[in-house]
């Protein structure tokens, strides 16, 4: 049995409130060349739609305007790269406006492909607005208090800091007045949760708790040993959750009188109330769970309270829930092409043959079929001849210069690449069995097939670690080339415009941070989600539209 409120709990946590906010507010403006965490009240973050309004739109996708609003939430409130210097903000500007179309562009194709009605993604989005439902409750129940007086601001001041100069008591009037207003705030709400909740009960299925408890526990130690971390938020696990408990998702967790909170409410919510739970024995991680589930159900029951009034459709809650579902729709078609084709060792060694030449030049032998010309123009010659259809092997053994190959028809065998650098080297680079040149080398006039490719017999150990990262290097190259094409194909069918006039226009805050965000009445979150880079669409893009 859950018997709620706890008055002395709830007072605690708002008077905490109040005075942290009015530092970490303060200190919001302050730039620092590394990402720091900062916590910052709901009410502190523009609205999403008060540039728009203004017609500040930076790009247009199909009829989806990105404003300058957008960009700032994304790459001020969250970390992004290069935003130090003035030249790197403008190039900090352009990738991220770009990697924001980006991501339209594919929750748009994830939308057409029915993604957006994923279990997954209904059942996260779902906890979101309900999550952001509370916050909006909390805001309009501590509006319309009275402001601090003149009298209670300078109490305060001379209780606290006797002896300020004119200057800085100016300064510490306003921290000081936002603080007085924030517990203001605090003693509202408190007073709301408490007069909504008193009296209320809920029972909490034993049998689904320690289900929930176990496989939480499990996947918990589990992850932990594998990765070494320490501590970890149980709603870091809440997808897996989902997949593991899928079969019994609405099975009740907390009866109440209004309505029941099944194992998938209870999931989705623990996303946003970012607690570690330390107990490793059965019974005792169980306990600690419960406990935590106190604070989620009294959430609830704030959150349905808002939602008797409303407040699904308050503006703010839309555009949030849009914005992060725009996000996590996109976060889905990455993932897909993280699952693409892996690059081949054929496709690692020609990735280290360019990252590390001199390397790969101590490392490889390759093997090729070549006619080798006096003169660039018989070389061309010959090059158009076996295009048509001519025999490399017999064209090398009446035409080529390189006499010790002739014999075997231009086949070289393996030969260490250092021995023949230019040649060699252009073998390790191209694409196998595609004829290549003419190249010029000191010899004349080379063209060439790409028979095979292999490590030195003799370099085989010092080879093995050196393909194996490039094997990763290269898929990672591969599939963000292949999703850089398949970006500019969507964009290629969409209705597309980029402002990047407008986009010089807009001041970004060159600090790099991570900003949390509370959430009224329990909980928090990040306050934007995390632009991921995918600005390397727009070269295919613009070069498809000039085609001819």
């Amino acid at each position: 049995m859950i018997t709620l409120p706890r008055p002395a709990r709830v007072n605690q946590w708002f008077v905490w409130l109040g005075i942290a906010l009015s530092a970490l507010m303060s200190a919001r403006a302050i730039a620092a060349p590394r990402a720091r965490v900062h916590a910052a009240r709901p009410a502190s973050l523009p609205s999403p739609r008060s540039v728009s309004a203004n017609g500040d739109t930076l790009a247009w996708v199909d009829g989806h305007a990105i404003t300058a609003d957008d960009l700032r939430r994304r790459i001020e409130l969250m970390p992004w790269p290069v935003k130090h210097g003035n030249a790197s903000l403008d190039s900090a500007r352009v990738k991220a406006l770009e990697s924001l179309v980006a991501e339209q562009l594919l929750a748009e194709q994830a939308r057409r492909e029915g993604l957006d009605q994923s279990n997954r993604l209904v059942r996260t989005r779902e906890a979101l607005r309900k999550t952001l439902v509370r916050d909006a409750l909390y805001h309009d129940i501590a509006r319309g208090g009275a402001d601090p007086t003149a009298a209670g601001i300078s109490r305060a001041m001379i209780a606290r800091t006797p002896g300020r100069s004119a200057l800085r008591t100016a300064a510490l009037r306003r921290v000081v007045a936002d603080s007085l207003r924030q517990l203001s705030t605090g003693v509202r709400a408190r007073s709301f949760m408490e007069q909504t909740l008193v009296g209320r009960r809920a029972t909490v299925d034993s049998v689904s708790l320690l289900m929930l408890a176990d496989t939480l526990r499990t996947l918990m130690a589990t992850t932990t040993r594998e990765s070494g971390s320490t501590s970890m938020g149980a709603g870091e696990f809440a997808d897996l959750l989902l997949e593991r408990l899928g079969a019994t998702l609405d099975r009740p967790l907390v009866r109440m009188s209004d309505g029941d909170m099944t194992l998938g409410d209870c999931i989705g919510t623990m996303r946003f109330y970012p607690f570690t739970l330390h107990a490793r024995a059965r019974r005792d991680f169980a306990a600690e769970l419960s406990a935590r589930l106190k604070e989620m159900v009294e959430g609830e029951q704030m959150t349905r309270e808002a939602l008797r009034r409303g407040l699904a459709n308050d503006p703010e809650v839309v555009g949030e829930v849009d914005r992060w579902t725009t996000a996590w729709l996109a976060e889905l078609m990455l993932e897909r092409a993280a699952s693409s084709p892996a690059a081949s060792r054929d496709e690692a060694i020609r990735w280290l043959a360019r990252e590390q030449p001199e390397r790969a030049r101590d490392l490889f032998e390759v093997d090729v079929a070549e006619v080798l010309s006096e003169t660039r123009a018989r070389a061309l010659l010959e090059r158009a001849r076996l295009e048509a259809g001519a025999n490399l092997d017999s064209l090398a053994s009446r035409e080529t210069r390189r006499m010790e190959w002739s014999a075997r028809g231009g086949r070289s065998g393996f030969f260490g690449v250092a021995a023949h650098p230019r040649l060699g080297m252009t073998a390790l680079l191209s694409a196998g069995d595609t004829l290549i040149g003419p190249v010029p080398l000191p010899e004349g006039y080379s063209v060439f097939r790409v028979l095979a490719r292999r490590v030195r017999p003799d370099s085989a150990d010092a080879a093995a670690p050196l393909i194996r990262n490039a094997l990763g290097r290269a898929t990672a190259a591969k599939r963000a080339d292949a999703l850089a094409q398949a970006i500019a194909a969507l964009a290629a069918r969409s209705r597309l415009r980029i402002d990047y006039a407008a986009l010089r226009n807009t001041p970004i805050v060159p600090a790099n941070m991570v900003t949390k965000r509370m959430i009224g009445f329990g909980g928090g979150m990040m306050a934007a989600p995390m632009l991921v880079p995918l600005w390397s669409w727009v070269g295919y893009w613009r070069n498809a539209s000039i085609a001819p």
